[in-house]
């Protein structure tokens, strides 16, 4: 993906590990490579407290930002109206969400008795209502992956009994502790299989892609008679599900593009 900003090149010209970054911002180090590859999109306040832990103007890590937020602020004084869906979207090409609405997903699946529930992005949300509000003609057995607050997601879209959009909830709806578990559910059934599994760190190899965020992009193919996807679990043996049974998978994005563990004896050199 193409990044909106220059967090990643300010970084490292100031000195900085993706880990010194995020805990200057207070946000995880998982979130500053997902900035930095242009995965997530920015919150306002977050692109504003990266700016100044790098010691730069907003303009320089986030290029016309100011420009669009100034239009989108002279637009509400001048009409006296929240701004328009038009008005966000100019931001969010810069790389930035300004939209201050919480979006929630309400996720029933067939043969589930209760929803799933997930905090979504704007952009995701509207990926998935572009999907839905096409009256469901999508590939069957496609999957609609997406970063939630707390994991990474995919879903059967023929499994999908109702998608329920909310806004204003107000506060995270996971689990605040994720364990290093990945999660499947199997179309008909509401039982939770879990499967324990290692980080993916960071490799030199750009090419290297880690196998747990391999086994999303697989999923987000055009299906395939067959197809199924593989991994590793946390004791070394090796786990096969048939992707045309899955109704949803999701892992921690905490086990996501993670840095290796940092060895504070070399920091020091």
């Amino acid at each position: 993906m193409d990044p909106k900003n220059k967090i990643k090149s300010l970084r490292l010209r100031k000195g900085l590990t993706q880990t010194a970054l995020a805990k200057a911002v207070g946000v995880s180090q998982q979130q500053i490579h997902r900035f930095e590859n242009g995965i997530s999109i920015v919150k306002l306040e977050t692109a504003v407290a990266i700016a100044a832990a790098l010691g730069k103007t907003v303009d320089a890590v986030f290029p016309g930002l100011s420009k669009a937020y100034k239009a989108l602020r002279d637009g509400m004084i001048s009409t006296g109206r929240p701004p328009s869906t038009d008005q966000y979207q100019a931001i969010r090409r810069k790389g930035v969400e300004a939209d201050p609405t919480d979006l929630t997903i309400r996720l029933l699946l067939n043969g589930h008795s209760e929803p799933h529930i997930f905090p979504i992005s704007h952009h995701d949300k509207e990926r998935l209502h572009h999907i839905l509000f096409q009256g469901f003609e999508y590939e069957e057995n496609g999957f609609f992956v997406f970063n939630s607050e707390q994991h990474q997601v995919a879903f059967s879209l023929a499994e999908v009994a109702y998608c329920h959009f909310l806004f204003d909830i107000g506060c995270s709806l996971e689990r605040e502790e994720p364990s290093w578990l990945a999660s499947a559910y199997f179309r008909g059934s509401q039982i939770e299989h879990t499967f324990e599994i290692e980080p993916d760190f960071q490799s030199e190899d750009e090419e290297d892609m880690g196998q747990l965020a391999s086994v999303f992009w697989y999923l987000e193919l055009p299906p395939e008679s067959g197809q199924h996807v593989h991994f590793i679990d946390g004791d070394g043996e090796e786990v096969f599900l048939q992707a045309r049974n899955l109704a949803l998978f999701m892992v921690p994005l905490s086990c996501l593009h993670a840095e290796p563990y940092e060895d504070e004896d070399d920091d020091e050199e």
